[in-house]
Formats: structure tokens, C-alpha cells, sequence
């Protein structure tokens, strides 16, 4: 049986990472993901556990101003794909919570090309019925 990797940064703190790497506060990515300063700081410093070193500098402001290390940069490419695909699952896992009013609920899942480019026309069918887009309601 498969265990999860010991040595691999919780979702969270590679998110803050990619997010302070975006703003460049520690600040301003907690605030962004609901955290506390102290509760983003507790996650960063066991990714930096995790990963056998420092992964963020913080600036002369403190959290307000941040910027990745060398290893924190690695980590945040890494980890794209990852976060890419955790937030595919979330969004998915949400879709299996939500459960359908009725016989008529619909329960729709498009990957991102899909709904910009298929999406509109298959609701407006949905609504108008087939043929009817573009009908006055």
C-alpha cells in the first residue's frame, strides 16, 4: 500500500509559496488564502523543513516584503502542475458534494477550452431547447 510522501509540502504552503512569489508578501498571500500571518508562517517554515532549506527571504518591512529563494523558485515551478491539478480535484470533488434537485438537475463539469468555447452554445440549447438559440424568450 502506497503512502502519502513525507518529504512533499502540504498544498497550502506551496500555495503560498506560488503566491508570494506573485505579490511579494507573506501578508498578502495569507490574506489572499484566508490564513493568518502566524498560521502561514507555521506552514512555510515546515516546507522549508520538508524541502532541507530556506525557501522564502523576508525583507527589510518583515512579511510585507517577501521573495523566494533559489529552492522556494524550484519548489513554486515544481509545483504547478500539482496545484493545476489539485484545484481540477476540488472543483470535482465539489461537483460530487452538490447533489441534483430533483429529476432535473444537471450536474456539468467542462475542462477550461471546452467551456470557453462549447459551453455557451450547449446552455443556451439547454434552455432554448435544440435550434432555439437566438429565439425571442
Amino acid at each position: 500500500m502506497a503512502t502519502a510522501p513525507a518529504r512533499v509540502p502540504d498544498l497550502t504552503a506551496l500555495a503560498l509559496l506560488r503566491d508570494v512569489a506573485r505579490t511579494g508578501s507573506l501578508s498578502a498571500a495569507a490574506e489572499g488564502m484566508g490564513l493568518t500571518v502566524q498560521a502561514a508562517s507555521a506552514r512555510i517554515r515546515a516546507a522549508e523543513q520538508q524541502a532541507g532549506g530556506p525557501v522564502l527571504e523576508r525583507g527589510r518591512r518583515g512579511r510585507r516584503s517577501s521573495r523566494l529563494t533559489t529552492r522556494g523558485v524550484l519548489l513554486v515551478e515544481w509545483a504547478g502542475a500539482l496545484l493545476a491539478a489539485a484545484s481540477d480535484l476540488d472543483v470535482a470533488v465539489a461537483a460530487l458534494r452538490d447533489e441534483p434537485v430533483g429529476d432535473d438537475g444537471v450536474v456539468l463539469a467542462a475542462d477550461p477550452v471546452v467551456a470557453e468555447c462549447l459551453l455557451r452554445t450547449w446552455l443556451v440549447e439547454l434552455r432554448d431547447g435544440p435550434g432555439g438559440a437566438g429565439r425571442a424568450a
